[in-house]
């Protein structure tokens, strides 16, 4: 099939939130106080970062603050660390500080290489910030091992793809992602720049 296309719209990034809000036991102590320190701070990052994608919300210097003050005091809770990496990076992205969000879902794949969510958060990153190959590949790699919202990953890629030139690609993510959320209107809106028509026989 041949893909005619019409006007880009503009980007909605695929933002996965990995909140982490680890339970401790009841207790005075100053260790007890540090541990409920690093556990607040990690809740309060992952609010910021759900607030940051919601629309018209900004990205506060309050969010930003919170999430390094929980990968700071993380330690051996991975599980914190790998979350408040994850949601430090959208909020560098609601703040188009695009490096600074590849940074921070680098780290966490450094971390664990398999983390879906990362590696589609980088990926939109990497879409944000014009490299439409690099995105592919992690939205690509994210998409295989299973993120939580397939749909806007797909959705991401169609945009990476037609970035990158790749329409009839586009056209198939754009497709799979309405088929993957049929309420949702974005993908709908994007398919019906398209027209396929069919090939013409060469000879």
């Amino acid at each position: 099939m041949f893909i005619k296309f019409g006007i880009a719209a503009a980007i909605t990034g695929a933002l996965a939130l990995s909140a982490t809000t680890p339970a401790f036991a009841g207790s005075g102590s100053p260790l007890f106080q540090t541990f409920r320190a690093a556990e607040n701070s990690a809740y309060k990052c992952a609010q910021a970062a759900q607030a940051a994608t919601t629309p018209d919300a900004g990205a506060t210097e309050n969010g930003l603050n919170a999430c390094t003050m929980a990968i700071n005091s993380a330690g051996a809770n991975t599980d914190q660390l790998i979350g408040s990496l994850t949601n430090r990076s959208l909020l560098h992205m609601a703040r188009q500080e695009y490096d600074a969000a590849i940074a921070d879902s680098t780290a966490a794949l450094q971390i664990d290489a398999n983390l879906p969510d990362a590696l589609v958060n980088r990926g939109v990153a990497q879409m944000l910030a014009g490299r439409p190959r690099d995105a592919i590949t992690d939205l690509t790699r994210g998409l295989e091992r299973g993120p939580s919202f397939p749909e806007r990953a797909y959705f991401n890629r169609a945009m990476a793809r037609e970035d990158s030139g790749d329409y009839a690609g586009a056209y198939v993510d754009y497709r799979r992602a309405s088929q993957l959320s049929p309420t949702w209107d974005r993908p709908k809106k994007e398919l019906a720049r398209f027209t396929v028509v069919p090939r013409t026989p060469t000879s």
